[in-house]
């Protein structure tokens, strides 16, 4: 005797198809959120490169360095 259950949670193609079909979407999804979350961080770290005096602390050149400063002896 088979049960109204059983009959409805059988697995026919199109079920099978639209199960895979939504599972396909939500990795996509995923792979696309992480894919930009990982562009993004890459994207905003920018390399400090700076040139200072040894004796007056004062900024000779530089990429991304904006000051410098001497605090003290061997500061």
């Amino acid at each position: 005797m088979v049960t109204a259950t059983t009959r409805a949670l059988k697995p026919t193609r199109s079920r099978v198809l639209t199960a895979v079909v939504i599972l396909a979407i939500l990795f996509g999804c995923y792979g696309l959120l992480t894919a930009q979350q990982a562009r993004s961080t890459t994207t905003l770290t920018k390399k400090v490169l700076a040139v200072v005096d040894g004796t007056s602390g004062a900024l000779i050149r530089g990429s991304h360095a904006l000051s410098s400063s001497k605090d003290g002896t061997g500061d």
